[in-house]
């Protein structure tokens, strides 16, 4: 993982410590033990970003001086100031990847220093999306350089952002290989898709950052907009043995963004009637395309009524045996 298990880091600290969009956080004293530990880091030959003895931070300044450069004495100072040490750190980071469902990633470490640190690509897309969803991080990845009085200029390490509409993650580089967790924003007609990947295992960052710009490349034209459903679609229809009918109808329409080839299914269910009235809702019809699911009312367009006593006089039982037959409209065929 190298440097993405400043991702975990991040999410965990946030998670300790909660930090309102736009808003700072607690403030964190910063001593000669973080100074130490910058020192430490130097002699490991880790990446760093400075820090002073007798400084305050912010919450989110910290954890930008942790994530735009790397800072792997800032992953180590939060983890001590938000959990005591980096093993409870450690300990509260696995369990929380137990929670999450990531079983094959593994924590040794806060900054990602240690080889032990192991995931896989699947469950580091995960991690992408999980990090994403807290508007706090998902800022400070996008970010290219802040000012910070105490510190001076952050540069942000991962060289892509800005270009190819990729806005996000982390870097991470290890002696042996460089990777990169990467979101990217592509525009499909009228919404922009957000795209979630990592590369791992690259010679150089170069190398990866090429690989990266010609896949998110090379996927956003592959989106497109299909119209699963039209509004008012007869998707079932009803006839009584004394000869009313009526047609359920779907209340709205359903557009579904897909990639590919992906298939797109709509399945309906008409519910049996003997009496309803114009407007009564008799069903639904259910939008399937991959994992999105879209589920929507049918309407009756007419009413079923009672047929009177003279039918039910000549017709005994026929009103118990199933008023209205249901018979399936024409599948409908999605277009776009």
């Amino acid at each position: 993982m190298a440097s993405i298990a400043k991702v975990v880091t991040a999410l965990l600290v946030l998670q300790e410590h909660p930090v309102g969009e736009g808003e700072a956080g607690p403030e964190i004293a910063y001593t000669g033990a973080d100074v130490d530990i910058y020192w430490d880091m130097v002699a490991q030959n880790g990446s760093v970003a400075p820090v002073v003895a007798g400084s305050s931070l912010s919450l989110v300044e910290s954890l930008e001086a942790m994530m735009l450069p790397s800072g792997n004495n800032y992953s180590i100072s939060l983890a001590n100031w938000a959990f005591g040490s980096v093993d409870a750190y450690v300990d509260r980071a696995n369990a929380w990847l137990a929670e999450q469902g990531l079983a094959q990633t593994r924590i040794a470490d806060s900054s990602g220093l240690s080889l032990a640190n192991v995931s896989t690509a699947a469950d580091l897309v995960r991690l992408g999306g999980i990090a994403l969803r807290d508007p706090v991080l998902a800022d400070i990845v996008a970010t290219q350089s802040v000012e910070i009085p105490e510190l001076g200029t952050i540069e942000n390490t991962n060289g892509l952002l800005g270009t190819h509409g990729v806005d996000g993650i982390k870097t991470g580089t290890t002696d042996d290989a460089a990777n990169l967790l990467f979101s990217a924003d592509v525009a499909v007609d009228d919404e922009q898709v957000t795209l979630v990947g990592v590369v791992l295992g690259g010679e150089t960052h170069a190398a990866v950052r090429g690989a990266v710009a010609a896949l998110v490349d090379s996927i956003g034209p592959g989106f497109r907009t299909v119209d699963a459903l039209e509004s008012g679609r007869p998707l079932a229809a009803y006839a009584t043995p004394w000869g009313q009918t009526a047609t359920a109808r779907a209340t709205e329409g359903v557009s579904v963004l897909v990639w590919s080839d992906t298939a797109v299914d709509v399945a309906v269910e008409a519910d049996p009637l003997h009496l309803a009235d114009a407007g009564d809702e008799v069903g639904t019809a259910t939008v399937t395309a991959g994992g999105e699911v879209v589920t929507v009312p049918l309407e009756l367009d007419a009413s079923l009524d009672d047929p009177g006593t003279w039918w039910r006089l000549t017709n005994p039982g026929g009103l118990d045996e199933g008023a209205a037959a249901v018979q399936p409209s024409p599948r409908p065929t999605p277009s776009g």
